[in-house]
């Protein structure tokens, strides 16, 4: 339920959204009371540059003056009644014909002061202004819209210039915690209040107060109470200096340490021990309560082992780079941490308390080598969110020469880092709190010494796949059948969509003679995709793909989508649940199991699907070590000399390498698993194999005796 400062103030900007900009109402952050006095006239913004120099200056470094000319205008506000047009919020009070005499500049569209303090024809100096303190209703009369159906606050409308990351921001203010009724004096500490990060008035009060001591001698008050009458929610202007906006004038300055972004955050979500007013309140998962000392910082004198993220502290969206700041809401970021991505931090933390770490067991794909080296360079453009983010934003012109380490510890070349990165999420996201995903195009996909893997001399580029393209430019595969012969596996680790996209890759070493192709009722590549117009000003200059891909489209459909998960595993890593809930939409039991997220069958389906994939891959290593006896009677490894059973020698990989091959592309690996055993039971491929059900049941029943 609202907080009852909320209720009134929908109330009151719906009022004031009908009456059209200019309003004479104000906030302070809570409800607008109507204006009994005389309307007031508006004085424009040359009189007000004549006393106001130091708000001037600020002014006019912000996006308010639009001193980049854009939009020029000057647009003119829509009549009362009329629909709002670019002019009532780009041009409200008519001062973009004033700016030539106010600041030299040329006419253009200005968010004047009288747009945000009211008209100020009582003021002359010593007068009262109608909105001396500009709030939450006043900023949402332009960064947000008034519902004509609901009358409810909404998001505005995407148009030319506006930042796609901005269109949110009011609602999701009012839907977060910042926007929750103040708090003024804590009921655990008598050194310090709660309205110091609980109330816009104590954030600003104590702003740049980094001891205990310096605020308990602010102003002479100490830590006495503000008054619950004098204090209102944290706020637009608690955050951002309103006369200089554009993101880098906030509450907090930059430092050596850290930009104005992560001073401001950190201002109450503290890195700071001595501040940390929440240091011995742990949740019921024990961890710190809206802290950020237990997950966000990893211990630089340990190696191979994670206590947290990485931040990059002096970047101007240090903490935007993964949240949504105006939100506050963590659902995603805690589902990112259950993931492999974010190495099970969360999960570990859990379990064993917040000063636990994440290494080999959780988190090998991020500490088992220091890839931000310069020896591991050819890694890092996976295996780093730096070089995930480079590489996504220019796969044909990437080179890891310029990947930027410094926010590691003690960083260089020659030996890296005792820090390392995972795939956080400014890594395949160029906005996280918008959900704006880095747009690499289609994946031409490479070695890890960065050479085009090819097929019969042409590159291998995978098709569009929309908003998968970020997850198969690491998960493609990083070689194929045309590959350097090797001992480990040539498509690398998790090449879902090598498998995917075999008739593509041809990841896999595909016998001679035998056919590979996928069924006519394979669908799986082209799952959640569609091809859509492109338009300019309505005319179609041209179409692309569009939709999640197959990727997301699987691995992101459950509740909890940025675990990336799609079934649930026990202990002993038998699959327990299905948690994707778009299967069914294909699979409906109509032919073969229903795949219905929940269901058990489902589970118990998809669990003997996995254990006969993997013990399939037993059985060809059983073969291959010539335990069970191989017609070259002999250990078979990628020297061996008869070129087919090097191809077996790679497939066994398949099943450790890619263990979700048996959903991504089932017939495919079950062929090349098949016809591996085949050859090497007696050197010819003759159609059919013969395991022994009593030893290996579940390769038995999956692969069969005759081929698939």
């Amino acid at each position: 339920m609202h907080a009852p400062w909320l209720r009134l103030f929908l109330t009151s900007l719906t009022v004031a959204a009908l009456a059209g900009c200019g309003s004479s109402g104000g906030s302070g952050g809570s409800a607008v009371t109507p204006s009994t006095e005389p309307v007031l006239q508006a004085s424009g913004i040359t009189n007000c540059t004549q006393c106001h120099s130091a708000q001037n200056q600020a002014f006019l470094a912000g996006r308010h003056a639009n001193l980049n000319g854009s939009p020029t205008g000057p647009h003119e506000p829509a009549a009362a009644g009329e629909p709002f047009s670019c002019g009532n919020c780009h041009n409200a009070t008519l001062d973009a014909i004033n700016m030539p005499a106010a600041y030299g500049l040329s006419v253009r569209d200005v968010v004047a002061c009288e747009a945000c303090h009211g008209n100020g024809s009582a003021h002359r100096g010593i007068g009262p202004i109608p909105i001396p303190r500009p709030g939450v209703a006043e900023c949402a009369r332009c960064h947000a819209e008034v519902s004509a159906e609901t009358g409810e606050l909404v998001a505005l409308r995407s148009r030319s210039g506006h930042s796609p990351g901005a269109l949110n921001v009011v609602p999701d203010y009012l839907a977060s915690g910042h926007a929750a009724e103040p708090r003024d004096r804590s009921t655990r500490s008598e050194t310090i209040g709660c309205n110091r990060c609980h109330s816009d008035e104590g954030a600003r009060l104590y702003r740049g107060l980094t001891t205990v001591a310096a605020i308990t001698a602010t102003n002479g008050r100490g830590a006495e109470p503000l008054g619950e009458e004098n204090i209102s929610p944290i706020q637009c202007r608690t955050c951002h200096d309103v006369h200089a906006t554009g993101g880098d004038q906030l509450l907090m300055a930059a430092s050596a340490d850290g930009s104005a972004q992560y001073n401001t955050c950190s201002h109450c979500h503290a890195d700071n021990a001595a501040l940390d007013y929440h240091f011995d309140h742990f949740d019921d998962n024990g961890l710190m309560d809206r802290s950020i000392r237990d997950t966000h910082f990893d211990d630089p004198t340990t190696t191979k082992l994670l206590e947290g993220y990485v931040l990059r502290t002096q970047a101007a969206t240090a903490c935007a780079d993964c949240h949504n700041v105006h939100h506050g809401d963590n659902s995603i970021n805690q589902q990112w941490a259950r993931s492999a991505h974010g190495g099970h931090l969360l999960d570990v933390k859990e379990a064993e308390g917040p000063d636990a770490a994440v290494g080999s067991a959780t988190a090998d794909g991020w500490v088992h080598y220091p890839w931000e080296s310069d020896a591991r360079q050819g890694c890092q453009r996976c295996h780093t969110a730096t070089g995930v983010a480079n590489y996504l934003d220019d796969p044909n012109g990437y080179s890891p020469a310029n990947n930027d380490f410094s926010h590691l510890a003690a960083w260089n070349g020659a030996s890296g880092s005792p820090q390392a990165e995972m795939l956080y999420c400014w890594g395949c996201h160029s906005n996280a709190g918008a959900g704006t995903l880095r747009n690499p195009g289609a994946i031409a996909l490479k070695s890890t010494g960065g050479t085009a893997v090819t097929y019969q001399g042409a590159p291998v580029v995978l098709p569009d796949i929309a908003n998968s393209n970020v997850c198969v430019a690491c998960h493609g595969g990083a070689g194929n059948m045309d590959s350097s012969m090797s001992s480990r596996f040539v498509g690398h680790h998790a090449p879902a969509g090598g498998t995917l996209f075999s008739a593509v890759t041809h990841m896999g070493f595909e016998f001679p003679g035998q056919s590979y192709a996928n069924p006519s009722y394979f669908a799986h590549d082209s799952l959640d995709l569609e091809i859509v117009d492109i338009l300019d000003h309505g005319t179609v200059i041209g179409q692309q793909v569009s939709g999640a891909g197959p990727c997301a489209a699987c691995h992101m459909s459950s509740s909890e989508g940025h675990r990336f998960s799609v079934v649930e595993k026990n202990a002993a890593g038998e699959i327990t649940a299905l948690t994707a809930t778009n299967c069914s939409g294909c699979h409906d039991g109509s032919h073969g199991a229903a795949l219905e997220a929940g269901n058990a069958a489902a589970a118990a389906f998809l669990e003997e699907e996995s254990a006969g994939y993997q013990q399939a891959g037993m059985v060809l290593g059983a073969y291959l070590a010539n335990s069970l006896p191989n017609f070259l009677g002999t250990t078979i490894n990628n020297t061996t000399a008869d070129l087919l059973a090097t191809y077996a020698f790679q497939n066994q990989k398949l099943p450790t390498e890619e263990p979700g091959g048996y959903a991504h592309n089932r017939l495919y690996v079950k062929r090349l698993l098949f016809d591996s055993i085949d050859y090497l039971d007696n050197g010819v491929l003759d159609g059919t194999i013969n395991i022994n059900a009593a030893n290996y049941p579940a390769a038995a029943h999956w692969l069969g005796s005759s081929r698939p």
